[in-house]
């Protein structure tokens, strides 16, 4: 994979929350750019905490390429099913609520991510 093709699917999975949140105001009809102005930062970062978290774990932590890739891609569909279920099965007034549990639930699938990788790089070396 190279360079540029992995600069250019890593900017794009990490920009992905910032879509979600836009179409989730979109639905509720209030996609204005005041509205962006004083909501879009915040919730973006709170979406893409485990994103940015992976990210910085890419760089600190020697991971390779494809570890990244299957990360943050793991992350958004995490992201777009939890955000699913807020629209679907949680009652409006209690939506706030509900993502609490989001940071718990990526951390585990990262966790998960990693022990399914780690044992499958452990069982090759085995084999």
């Amino acid at each position: 994979m190279g360079t540029v093709s992995f600069t250019i699917k890593t900017i794009a999975l990490m920009l992905f929350p910032a879509l979600l949140y836009c179409l989730s105001i979109l639905r509720h009809g209030d996609l204005t750019l005041a509205y962006l102005e004083k909501w879009l930062v915040g919730n973006f970062m709170y979406m893409a905490a485990p994103h940015y978290l992976t990210l910085v774990s890419f760089f600190a932590i020697p991971l390779k390429r494809h570890t990244l890739i299957i990360s943050l891609a793991t992350l958004n569909i995490v992201l777009f099913l939890f955000q699913a279920w807020v629209w679907f099965a949680v009652p409006p007034r209690e939506s706030g609520l509900a993502w609490i549990f989001y940071f718990p639930l990526s951390a585990l699938c990262l966790c998960l991510i990693y022990c399914a990788l780690r044992y499958k790089r452990n069982r090759s070396v085995v084999s």
